[in-house]
């Protein structure tokens, strides 16, 4: 019960209101002695914060180099399902501080192909919320959507600035999406271990195209396409960081 830490550094033998110096404390012993406690304890809470973020961080890379392959190596199959001008987009759907984590979750672009030249590039990474877009749409429901546009697009004042559109849009997102011929967004479900297992989604997996071969091609094969990409999903919700 007499033990004190000061005992380590020769000053057994002095009172607790005895002055004494240690490192670069110096003052009664009682002061010194919760004084270097403290700052044990402090060192010991940050050593152990920073391994168990070592911990995390290394497993985390390991999986998003092992996602980033394994996505390419599955663009190689893809590409056998899929005409050269549609493109493929894999979305994760985030919380945000700027939404305050709980009214809307923005969509995070993990990976895409097809957006290289000649197909349209200027949408690529577009800002979107999950009330935004078939993207949002699939998100919200747990099923695949798909839209073609075989008409005009949003042209009054309410629908191009006011989100008074089918897809709640801004001005500049019809802009950099005006190219598209039709979207197929597939949601990914994560699923839960329980057994009964209940289903939420966690992202979306977009299929679009800018030219009109594409866009046939996308309706003639829709359900297979979703199907194919649903199934797939669950490998996906798997690899969510």
């Amino acid at each position: 019960m007499g033990f004190s830490l000061l005992n380590l550094f020769g000053h057994s033998a002095a009172g607790p209101t005895d002055r004494v110096n240690v490192l670069f404390l110096s003052g009664p012993k009682q002061e010194v002695e919760l004084q270097l406690r403290i700052y044990i304890s402090v060192i010991a809470l940050v050593l152990s914060l920073t391994f168990e973020a070592i911990d995390l961080y290394i497993p985390s890379r390991s999986l998003l180099r092992f996602r980033k392959h394994y996505l390419e190596e599955k663009r190689k199959e893809w590409r056998e399902k899929l005409t050269a001008d549609i493109r493929i987009s894999i979305m994760y759907a985030r919380r945000r501080w700027y939404t305050c984590w709980l009214f809307l979750r923005v969509f995070e672009w993990t990976w895409n192909d097809g957006f290289e030249h000649p197909n349209e590039h200027a949408d690529a990474n577009l800002w979107m919320c999950d009330r935004q877009g078939a993207c949002g749409r699939a998100f919200r429901t747990g099923r695949p959507q798909s839209v073609y546009f075989d008409g005009g697009r949003p042209s009054t004042f309410a629908e191009r600035w006011l989100f008074r559109n089918e897809f709640r849009l801004s001005g500049w997102q019809l802009r950099r999406t005006a190219h598209l011929k039709a979207v197929i967004s597939i949601p990914i479900l994560e699923r839960s271990d329980e057994l009964s297992p209940s289903f939420k989604s966690v992202g979306v997996i977009n299929l679009d195209t800018s030219s009109a071969s594409g866009a046939e091609t996308l309706r003639r094969n829709e359900q297979q396409l979703a199907d194919y990409f649903m199934r797939f999903g669950k490998i996906l919700a798997a690899l969510r960081l």
